[in-house]
């Protein structure tokens, strides 16, 4: 997802993982996703209150609960996920 037309054709389908994504995998143990991916407008509205929960500018958050956020980065496409403390758990190019 190098194109910023390409990140957001992306975010404009994330809430369709909801149908094939129950977990991810973070270094080497798997992580259940207990909430489902945000639809358009969710994203659309993330962004109010993104730097309120310490989110940086360049992170929009797709799922969670704003304590564990997966997040797509806009400066080089990597998907994120990110803990409570903004600890960034894991690193992905892309949903599979």
């Amino acid at each position: 997802m190098s194109t910023i037309k390409e990140q957001h054709a992306f975010l404009a389908t994330a809430s369709r993982l909801n149908d094939r994504c129950n977990a991810v995998g973070a270094d080497s143990q798997t992580i259940p996703l207990r909430h489902t991916f945000w639809t358009p407008s969710e994203i659309e509205h993330a962004k109010q209150v993104q730097s309120d929960w310490h989110v940086p500018s360049t992170l929009v958050p797709f799922y969670g609960d704003w304590h564990d956020l997966i997040c797509l980065n806009t400066q080089n496409g990597v998907i994120e996920m990110l803990d409570d403390e903004r600890y960034i758990a894991m690193i992905r190019r892309a949903f599979e």
